[in-house]
């Protein structure tokens, strides 16, 4: 499944874990590369540390129409979700401000 992993450092010294990993869906072989964006650490004895406990609990998930799309994490976008809903709510509170004003503007 996994072929091998490897570390990778930015500027400021974070680490992060890119893996390289195959999966048979149909009789059919496919490769892939990931980053593992949710996964940070401050050196590199803690990434390996993360290697072998996230060899243990991950999964491929696929799409069944196209496996060629594929990935090791399910990122479920809450953040994303939260964020619009906020922005949606700010939206409608201005509408309403809005005609508010414009109401008392006309009785006034």
């Amino acid at each position: 499944m996994f072929e091998k992993f490897q570390i990778l450092e930015n500027k400021k010294g974070i680490c992060q874990i890119k893996t390289y990993y195959n999966y048979e869906v149909n009789n059919k072989k496919y490769r892939n590369t990931e980053i593992l964006r949710n996964y940070f650490f401050l050196n590199s004895y803690a990434a390996k540390d993360e290697i072998n406990e996230f060899i243990k609990k991950s999964k491929i998930y696929f799409k069944k129409n196209k496996p060629y799309i594929c990935s090791i994490t399910k990122d479920f976008p809450l953040k994303n979700i939260i964020y619009s809903l906020i922005s949606f709510l700010l939206f409608l509170y201005f509408i309403f401000l809005k005609g508010y004003l414009f109401r008392s503007q006309k009785n006034n």
